[in-house]
């Protein structure tokens, strides 16, 4: 006996089953593509946002618009003078002698300066004593200096930050 041949009604089944298929697939397909377009060329960032120093939250774009002006500004100063250390050399022959001025922008902040003299001078001796010869001489070294000095000030400081660091003074002998 031979098979059934499939009804005509079976065969119309699987070609609309087929064609349904194929369907969704590029429905799908058009879909995702859609979606990769709002996202590489229409979804934009959320604005990312900074507190300042004084608790304002304004957008990055103002604060760096703040920043370029404010260097063209000099903030308040406060000087640190006369700060003579040993050096960190064998024998205990050589001496550093710095004076410093701190730049800030913040009013406040000069109490708090004012108020952390001793401790601000107490860091800043036992960073500079543990410095060798080497380590004071030339451009680059001066820089580090200024760096890591603003970076244990503010560590200090808590109702504000110091803007720059100026030598004013710096002799080694």
């Amino acid at each position: 006996m031979a098979a059934p041949e499939p009804k005509e009604s079976e065969q119309v089944q699987a070609n609309k089953g087929s064609k349904m298929l194929t369907i969704i697939v590029i429905f799908n397909m058009l879909l995702i593509i859609g979606l990769a377009i709002y996202i590489i060329f229409l979804k934009k960032e959320p604005e990312a946002k900074i507190i300042t120093e004084d608790g304002k939250m304004i957008s990055k774009q103002q604060h760096e618009e703040e920043d370029e002006n404010s260097k063209n500004e000099v903030g308040e100063l406060y000087e640190m003078r006369g700060i003579v250390v040993n050096l960190n050399e064998p024998g205990g022959t050589r001496m550093l002698k710095v004076s410093l001025t701190l730049e800030y922008k913040a009013e406040k902040l000069k109490e708090a300066l004012k108020k952390r003299d001793a401790q601000l001078r107490s860091e800043i001796i036992i960073y500079l004593s543990g410095l060798t010869y080497a380590q004071t001489i030339g451009v680059s070294q001066k820089e580090n200096i200024l760096k890591v000095l603003k970076k244990k000030i503010n560590d200090v400081l808590i109702e504000g930050k110091v803007r720059n660091i100026y030598f004013n003074e710096f002799v080694v002998q």
